[in-house]
Order: C-alpha cells, then sequence, then structure tokens
C-alpha cells in the first residue's frame, strides 16, 4: 500500500473493513495502516516554520488560559514530551514555564503493557537514553502530572487520538484516573496534517480534553 492509499483510508472512515475479519483486529489493522500513512507523510513533508509558529503561539494561550494563566500555574506539575519522529516541538515553551514555577515531567517506560512512570525534568538537566532511544531525565524522581501534553501522529474532532499504537497513554490516562486523585487534564499536540474524519476508538480509547494544533482546537462544535 502507498502514502496516497493510506491516507485515502484514513479519511474515508466509510471504507468496508476486510471481510471475515473480526471488528477489533479489523480495526487495528486498518488503523495501523493509517499510521503508517501519516508517520510517512509527516517525515517526508516537514512542517513550515509558519506552522510551528502558529502551533507554538496557540498551544501558549490554550495551556495557560486552561489553567487560569500564569500565577495560578505556579507550583503544577506539566507533563510535556521530548519530540521524536517529526513530534511538533515545544519550542521555548518548557523554559517558560518553569520559570513561572511548573514543575515538568517527563515519561518514563517502565516496561511493556504498563502505564508511563513520569519523572521531574527541567530544561538543562542531563539527560540518559531511555526505552526506545528517547531521551530521559538521568537522576530520576518521581511525579504526578495534573496536565499532560501528548503528542498526536493523527486524532479527530472529538479528540481522540492515533499514537504510535503501544496504548502508553491510554494505559496512564486510565490509571491516573484510578489512583484516587483527579484524572489529569489530557492535551494533545498536533499537526494540522493529522487530522481524521473518525480515528475509530476502540474501548480502551481516552480522548483528549482538547487537542491543539497550528490552525484551531479541537473538540469543536462543528
Amino acid at each position: 500500500m502507498t502514502t496516497d492509499d493510506g491516507l485515502r483510508i484514513a479519511r474515508d472512515p466509510s471504507a468496508p473493513l476486510p471481510a471475515g475479519a473480526p471488528l477489533v483486529q479489523a480495526v487495528t489493522a486498518r488503523r495501523a495502516m493509517v499510521r503508517k500513512a501519516l508517520l510517512e507523510q509527516r517525515m517526508a513533508h516537514a512542517p513550515s516554520a509558519c506552522a510551528q509558529s502558529a502551533l507554538l503561539a496557540r498551544l501558549q494561550t490554550e495551556v495557560e488560559l486552561r489553567l487560569g494563566g500564569l500565577s495560578a500555574m505556579r507550583g503544577r506539575v506539566m507533563a510535556v514530551y521530548w519530540p521524536i519522529r517529526g513530534e511538533p516541538s515545544l519550542g521555548d515553551l518548557p523554559q517558560r514555564w518553569t520559570q513561572t514555577g511548573v514543575q515538568l515531567a517527563l515519561p518514563v517506560v517502565p516496561g511493556r503493557n504498563l502505564p508511563l512512570q513520569w519523572v521531574a525534568w527541567a530544561p538543562g538537566d542531563p539527560m540518559s537514553a531511555g526505552a526506545y532511544g528517547i531521551a530521559t531525565p538521568a537522576v530520576q524522581r518521581s511525579v504526578r502530572p495534573e496536565v499532560l501534553l501528548v503528542p498526536c501522529v493523527g486524532f479527530d474532532r472529538r479528540g481522540f487520538r492515533i499514537g504510535y499504537g503501544g496504548g502508553y497513554y491510554d494505559r496512564t490516562l486510565a490509571a491516573l484516573a484510578a489512583d484516587g486523585h483527579a484524572r489529569p487534564i489530557a492535551i494533545g499536540v498536533a499537526w494540522d496534517e493529522g487530522w481524521l474524519d473518525d480515528t475509530e476508538p476502540l474501548a480502551t480509547d481516552l480522548p483528549m480534553d482538547l487537542v491543539i494544533t497550528p490552525s484551531g482546537v479541537y473538540p469543536n462544535a462543528t
């Protein structure tokens, strides 16, 4: 299947499922094709500097508005991410929020099929290679995030996302919602090109509270 084929499938959720395949397996297989196509497109066509600037501006505005402004963010714990595979960079926002008094956190993968763990981080901290080659803080102090910034490969207008297929963020959100504390605010970060009519969410998929792109915020009313 070519990238164009994958993107056609991605944007046509009415396309028939593979004949004879159980529903979950069929949807999983179709989402794998969509994921592959979106990643190929993302790696082949890097978004413009204008798109990056627009995304950072919108992300700053929406996050700070959602959290009640900079003064209200002091002391909050926010999970960010180390961008890989063409994911949107967070630019200077981590530095801005750290200076405001926000405690940032990065994910650590403790094992296959387990929820992510979170460790305190600030720009400039020494790093080491973690699971999948993703950089993690060399000195690890566990924290519980109140806000998660979550990179998306694909997303739909309801806030459901497609990631890399490991289910780590879904398991993490489920675990954090069941630990006796309020579920963190989950904010997806995506390029506009990742928009899909329907991600075909499964029972284990949990939606983002909102998804931010260079040109919009989802879920929306249209």
